[in-house]
């Protein structure tokens, strides 16, 4: 009777305790999402019109519009309109709207001289309108090419990759070396 009373003593379980796998697995589901939101280069891969993007993780709100454009934009803070970063295809507007060759219109306007049959007045007032008194460049890839500029915090990237796609990327918060980063890997 003794071992009896001993071996069922030892066999329940103490309340509030808690051992083993169950234990472990509590403590990963307390720790794991603290981890995760102190990485401060936790990253997404998000695919859109073909390319594939590093997107910081951690942000508060995804939203898309199935218009022509196919708007996609990632908001990183509690307040709509601040601290997003965006994605916009144009591809389907870019040589209606440029006059010319989207590559020959990017190319002319972040350039020295017009390219192919585009019109200077459209290259001027682009270069008025975005360009002028704003830090701007190219960054070239094997098949792509990213013209950027930077307004204050904002900046905005022109991608034209060699699948004739012209995508706009821009973002209020993040500077020109996060911006590279979210290219992953389609630029030097």
């Amino acid at each position: 009777m003794h071992a009896e009373t001993q071996r069922g003593t030892a066999s329940r379980r103490q309340p509030g305790r808690w051992t083993g796998p169950v234990r472990a697995i509590a403590w990963l589901l307390l720790v794991a999402p603290l981890c995760h939101a102190a990485d401060p280069v936790a990253r997404i891969e998000f695919v859109y019109a073909g390319h594939r993007f590093s997107v910081p993780a951690g942000f508060a709100a995804m939203g898309a519009s199935g218009n022509e454009t196919n708007f996609v934009a990632f908001r990183f803070g509690s307040r709509p309109g601040e601290r997003y970063l965006a994605f916009s295809d144009l591809s389907h507007e870019a040589d209606e709207k440029y006059g010319c060759a989207a590559a020959d219109f990017f190319a002319s306007a972040f350039g020295n001289s017009i390219v192919g049959s585009c019109r200077a007045g459209d290259i001027a007032a682009f270069r008025e309108q975005m360009l002028a008194g704003h830090p701007r460049g190219t960054w070239k890839g094997k098949d792509t090419q990213v013209h950027h500029v930077q307004h204050g915090t904002e900046i905005y990237l022109f991608l034209l990759g060699g699948n004739r796609r012209l995508l706009q990327i821009d973002s209020d918060f993040l500077d020109r070396a996060a911006m590279k980063q979210v290219l992953a890997g389609y630029v030097d």
